[in-house]
């Protein structure tokens, strides 16, 4: 298995997780906000909503620029990014996305499998050589 080469990377690899599921929870939110707002003619509702959008926006923008740089070690692709590369034959999807199921295996299980190598890195920093 392999190991992350920095402690730098291995928090960038965090943040970008957490970035992507917050990301993704926030936006079921303000669906599903916009969707109550419509159906009650609340305009405090709708600007929660556009609120919570714009947060949207924001948290896409920055995951984005981070997710860049989150690198496999053995194929160096960006595996929260989204590259346009052919993923492996074996790679799966959890609720029809690979950067989901990497986030939450590399926060919850400690380890993830790279959809492009389909290699298992862990979350730990590789020991250096003296």
């Amino acid at each position: 298995m392999h190991r992350l080469s920095s402690i730098s990377t291995l928090r960038r690899f965090r943040l970008a997780a957490w970035l992507f599921c917050l990301r993704q929870i926030l936006m079921i939110a303000a669906i599903s906000l916009v969707i109550l707002a419509v159906h009650r003619d609340d305009y405090p509702l709708t600007l929660a909503a556009v609120t919570l959008g714009g947060f949207v926006i924001f948290l896409t923008v920055v995951g984005r620029m981070l997710a860049q740089r989150t690198k496999c070690p053995l194929c160096m692709i960006p595996v929260m990014g989204s590259p346009s590369c052919v993923k492996h034959r074996k790679a799966r999807k959890l609720l029809g996305s690979y950067r989901l199921r990497v986030a939450l295996s590399s926060l919850f299980l400690g380890y993830f499998s790279c959809p492009y190598c389909q290699e298992m890195t862990s979350m730990e920093v590789r020991a250096s050589r003296r």
